[in-house]
């Protein structure tokens, strides 16, 4: 049996272990329908990167790095949010405002707690460790400058900033020696922006995919779009480049490359939220997409909260 052939064998497995998962014990998870339509970075973007953007039709999402000093006075760059932990973060947040309809929100009492959580699995020190990378990629999500703007009018300028959080105080000792919780407090933009607009997805689904953000930002997408089309749609493939990109030069090698890697990710998607098989044809020309159940049964009043 080849490495390949394994891969498929266990992830095959896992697909299997999270649709019987949902089943026994449904895990429902949010995220905001801006982060479902466009995507943060998946790597390191290059230090020239001044400013990271997406569009997906007329929304255009650019986030600039949050930046402050040291004690010398030198400007620190905390650098732009990737990889899998800042999306990760982004759905427990949105889950977390969703069900308590509150902005201030307390994480568990050690971070080494808050990791398995959220699946990223046990927390290692060192400078390589699991703990220092996700307290590395926290703090560059939480400290990003984030706008967006509503294109396609000449006559109008519209846009809103969308920092995530206004106010944060996070312990990251993996025993605290402190009774103060560490809390963060969504801005008052970003949390009506998730109490307006949550879209369901299984959390299960998520910590599965985390290896690989594209098939992340594919399946909340896919749970997003297709419980709310009201007729066939074709998302081109250019399309599809403008709000994924995976950073890839838009070459002739580059695109095809994009395209293969889509094509490759969705199967991996379609193999958990399996209701939708039948309702993601990929075409010549991109992905026709028709209307689909949710992956996840959920309450349409949740959705409506305002």
């Amino acid at each position: 049996m080849t490495r390949s052939t394994q891969a498929e064998l266990d992830f095959a497995s896992a697909a299997a272990e999270v649709s019987a998962l949902d089943r026994e014990r449904q895990e429902l998870g949010f995220v905001t329908r801006v982060f479902a339509s466009t995507s943060l970075p998946y790597k390191q973007p290059p230090a020239s990167t001044e400013v990271w953007y997406r569009r997906n039709n007329k929304l255009l999402l650019t986030i600039t790095p949050g930046k402050s000093v040291d004690d010398a006075g030198k400007t620190i760059n905390y650098g732009f949010p990737f990889g899998a932990v800042p999306r990760l973060m982004l759905a427990w947040m949105s889950t977390a405002a969703v069900q308590t309809q509150q902005p201030l929100l307390e994480l568990p009492d050690s971070m080494a707690e808050f990791m398995r959580d959220l699946g990223i699995g046990n927390a290692t020190g060192g400078k390589s460790g699991s703990l220092s990378r996700f307290r590395d990629q926290t703090n560059r999500l939480l400290h990003a400058n984030l706008t967006l703007k509503q294109e396609g009018d000449p006559a109008l300028d519209m846009g809103a900033k969308l920092n995530l959080a206004s106010v944060w105080k996070v312990w990251w000792e993996q025993e605290p020696n402190t009774r103060e919780p560490s809390y963060i407090r969504l801005s008052e933009e970003f949390f009506q922006l998730v109490r307006q607009s949550p879209v369901p997805m299984s959390m299960h689904a998520l910590r599965l995919f985390q290896q690989y953000p594209v098939q992340m930002d594919l399946y909340w997408w896919l749970c997003y779009r297709l419980p709310f089309l009201k007729k066939p749609t074709l998302v081109t493939w250019e399309q599809l480049y403008e709000q994924f990109g995976f950073q890839m030069a838009a070459t002739a090698a580059g695109l095809f490359s994009f395209r293969k890697s889509i094509t490759d990710s969705l199967a991996k998607v379609l193999a958990v939220y399996t209701k939708a098989r039948e309702k993601v044809e990929v075409t010549k020309h991109g992905l026709m997409l028709t209307k689909c159940e949710p992956h996840v049964p959920f309450k349409t009043q949740l959705l409506s909260a305002s």
